[in-house]
């Protein structure tokens, strides 16, 4: 994949690569190469359902750690229920309308 970015990245030359058009390509393949890499190896975690830590600096994304999501999972069935009461509610409510309607 690397090489076949690489032979299609063109014939630019910017300042950035030297202005060489040789040096260009390689970092465009080297760069494609690396994108390939980080989405097989994301691809292989998941297939075995692990995943990665990454860490920018003080910044970190760990999702092994699951608390908040287990939290949250506990609340919504509380209140997955309360909507079910309420949409009955509204049922019952709609269903006197109709009747109150076709009786009067």
């Amino acid at each position: 994949m690397g090489l076949a970015a690489a032979y299609l990245a063109g014939d630019a030359a910017p300042s950035y690569a030297l202005d060489s058009n040789l040096v260009y390509r390689a970092e465009v393949g080297g760069i494609a190469l690396v994108v390939a890499y980080l989405v097989g190896v994301a691809g292989w975690l998941a297939w075995r359902g692990r995943t990665f830590r990454v860490e920018l600096g003080p910044l970190t994304a760990d999702p092994s750690d699951s608390t908040g999501v287990d939290e949250a999972a506990s609340g919504f069935e509380d209140f997955r229920d309360d909507v079910y009461e309420q949409i009955e509610d509204l049922r019952t409510a709609v269903d006197n309308l109709r009747t109150a309607i076709e009786e009067g």
